[in-house]
């Protein structure tokens, strides 16, 4: 009897383990998935501008979204960059993020943001700082037109921390602002100089004539 009692005891240790085992293995691949697939997160973006050579203004991109931005004379140099805020925690090594831009409807080009440092945000977070400058000059791609041409200048941030992404894109809308491009002056005097020195070799030309026929 002594020997039957011992191998059920056997027998019924082995039911518990066995299951609790299994529960313990499937636990840990629930949670693995979990762990790679933390997020990101940014915050805090800002539009970082400096019209010909000035002071670089720094433009939230939310309470800004929608606005016009400059107005650029053809000549003046506009340089583009931008700035933001990772909450991840994960530290930095491994991090990369990216300000994109488009004008006018074209395709978005990456302005890349290093990092430049941590700090506190307005409302006491800390955070780390990723920060290009403003780098890109958008003179060239600009529009130029009689009266002024308005351009619509298109952002987005992304970024990822090794295999983690994140994304500050107003809720996959974007944010969206306006730049208006004016010629030179130089460059709108020429049709007007053109049609006055037209009307007066006109008038000339006609004086001309009446005068022969007398």
């Amino acid at each position: 009897m002594t020997i039957f009692y011992a191998a059920n005891s056997v027998s019924q240790n082995r039911r518990i383990i066995k299951p609790f085992l299994r529960n313990l293995i499937l636990g840990a691949c629930l949670v693995a998935p979990m762990v790679s697939q933390a997020t990101l997160y940014l915050g805090s973006g800002y539009l970082e501008m400096q019209l010909n050579g000035a002071t670089t203004t720094y433009n939230n991109v939310d309470s800004a979204n929608k606005s016009t931005l400059f107005t650029i004379s053809q000549g003046q140099s506009l340089y583009l960059g931008g700035q933001i805020r990772s909450y991840d925690y994960l530290g930095v090594l491994g991090t990369t993020i990216a300000m994109y831009y488009s004008l006018n409807g074209g395709s978005f080009t990456p302005i890349n943001l290093p990092y430049t440092g941590s700090g506190k945000d307005g409302s006491g977070s800390y955070s780390d700082i990723w920060d290009s400058g403003a780098s890109v000059n958008l003179a060239s791609l600009l529009t130029y037109a009689p009266g002024g041409y308005t351009d619509t200048l298109t952002v987005y941030f992304q970024g990822a921390n090794n295999s983690d992404p994140g994304y500050y894109s107003n809720g996959g809308r974007n944010f969206t602002f306006y730049i208006t491009a004016v010629p030179e002056p130089i460059t709108l005097a020429l049709p007007i100089f053109g049609g006055i020195f037209g009307v007066v070799s006109l008038r000339r030309y006609l004086s001309q004539r009446i005068t022969s026929a007398v």
